[in-house]
């Protein structure tokens, strides 16, 4: 199992992007160490079919590099909750029936929520995770906070990087602490951010 003892210990999946060399490998060392501390197994990759499948329900595509960790690795634990298949929708539809019972949204809010689309949290959650379906940038709808709706990342490269490195924060062994390893992968996200 994965321990981290040192920040050296900390995984970096990869630089840029899902594809990278050895990209697969780094990857799923962190993933089956999450999966081994929460006494659960790594899910099915998701065939290609299945997203051709959804791409044709939803009516646009998903982003690249998540159609790869899903092809790789399914809907795997990444220290965040991703959705399950059949969950993955357009954030505006949520309330398409029932919009009294919807959300406040601000004027920005409102330009950009009929293009989000879910991937990670769910309804009963604070938050859900979507991606822009033109843009493919990472935003964040936050039902307890106005404006509701925030773009948090480029891309889902950089939101699965941060996942990944920050997740490790549970795979902490003495001399570490937890909060030593999460201050560890925070300095190497800004680390890698300020060389960007």
């Amino acid at each position: 199992m994965l321990t981290i003892r040192k920040k050296d210990d900390i995984i970096i999946p990869f630089i840029k992007q899902t594809g990278e060399e050895g990209w697969q490998a780094k990857t799923r060392i962190i993933l089956e160490a999450i999966a081994e501390k929460w006494n659960s197994e790594l899910p099915q990759p998701k065939a290609e079919e299945e997203t051709v499948r959804l791409e044709a329900e939803l009516q646009t595509s998903l982003p690249s590099s998540l159609k790869i960790f899903y092809q790789e690795f399914g809907v795997a634990d990444i220290g965040e909750t991703l959705q399950e298949w059949d969950d993955i929708k357009w954030l505006a539809g949520f309330w398409a029936a029932i919009p009294q019972l919807g959300p406040d949204l601000t004027e920005a809010d409102q330009s950009v929520c009929p293009y989000l689309v879910t991937f990670g949290g769910c309804v009963n959650d604070s938050g859900i995770w979507c991606f822009h379906a033109e843009t493919k940038e990472i935003y964040y709808f936050d039902y307890d906070e106005r404006p509701h709706i925030t773009k948090l990342y480029d891309s889902f490269d950089d939101y699965l990087k941060n996942c990944l490195i920050l997740a490790q924060s549970e795979l902490f062994a003495n001399p570490a602490t937890k909060k030593d390893v999460l201050r560890w992968g925070k300095e190497i996200l800004e680390d890698m951010l300020s060389q960007s």
